[in-house]
């Protein structure tokens, strides 16, 4: 046990070394942080975890326990910007520890100074890292999901419409402007990405190939490679292969739409539980009161 103001010290020493880092650094790191586009409120506090993470980068980079979030974020945010929002991440992930290791320290400030009371910043250090991690993946899951939904819609007016005598690429230009007002889902945010690769001189299959590196995905993948194959080809042989591929998405539509059926009547276990309780504290409290 040590004396709280030895505590408070600490705390108050490791606030004013961590502005000082971070103002230091903060010329160094300000195009990489405008570039990654992210709130100014957590913007402006990673210069330093910045350059914490500086030498350990390359690590970060390639450690397999790190994999399934890096693929998260290139889900999220496409090949392109991937490792530099992955970088925010990973500074996001050190701002959190050293906030916990600073809450551990205020802990016993403001308790009786012992080191048991610094288990509960301890355990911040450990909970708000995974957390954060835990939401880029879910973040990932749910775009992954949003698009296994819409894309066999997106195939079969696509099919109707070469069929009606389009064009693949005048095809794909009607469906996206027929769903502008949708222009925030994940599959139209970035078919209108591809629109503007197109104007801005791609060519179509190009820019269809880019499409697909963005979403990351392998049945978006399935439906590029499906689609520039035939394009060319035209006429029957072009609908047959789009029929049969968008047999294959609706199929993965419904397992997508069967699973998140399940993990909402998951969710609704709890709320039950509580209801169930409620009830049974109502029916019973009056029974027990007449015993008594």
């Amino acid at each position: 046990m040590l004396p709280r103001w030895i505590w408070g010290l600490a705390c108050i020493g490791g606030v004013i070394l961590y502005l000082l880092m971070n103002q230091i650094s903060r010329v160094r790191y300000d195009k990489l942080i405008a570039s990654m586009g992210i709130e100014s409120k957590t913007a402006r506090w990673l210069s330093a975890p910045l350059l914490w993470l500086e030498k350990a980068q390359p690590a970060l980079d390639t450690h397999p326990a790190l994999a399934s979030l890096r693929q998260a974020v290139m889900q999220i945010y496409g090949p392109a910007h991937s490792h530099t929002m992955y970088r925010a991440v990973m500074a996001e992930m050190a701002l959190y520890v050293y906030a916990a290791l600073l809450a551990a320290l205020l802990m016993p400030a403001v308790t009786d100074g012992s080191f048991t009371n610094m288990m509960g910043g301890l355990l911040l250090g450990i909970i708000l890292p995974l957390a954060r991690a835990r939401d880029v993946i879910n973040k990932a899951e749910s775009k992954r999901q949003e698009l296994q939904l819409e894309l066999p819609e997106l195939l079969s007016k696509l099919t109707l419409l070469v069929q009606a005598g389009e064009t693949a690429q005048k095809a794909m230009a009607l469906c996206i402007e027929r769903k502008r007002d949708q222009s925030e889902h994940p599959l139209y945010a970035e078919l209108n990405r591809m629109m503007k690769d197109m104007q801005n001189g791609y060519s179509f299959p190009q820019a269809m190939e880019q499409f697909a590196k963005r979403c990351a995905i392998q049945e978006v993948s399935m439906f590029v490679t499906t689609l520039l194959i035939n394009q060319r080809r035209g006429g029957t042989t072009f609908v047959l292969a789009m029929e049969d591929l968008g047999r294959q998405l609706w199929e993965k539509r419904k397992s997508v739409a069967r699973k998140r059926g399940e993990e909402a009547s998951t969710k609704l276990v709890f709320p039950m539980m509580l209801m169930f309780l409620v009830v049974l504290a109502v029916v019973g409290a009056p029974a027990l009161l007449m015993m008594k």
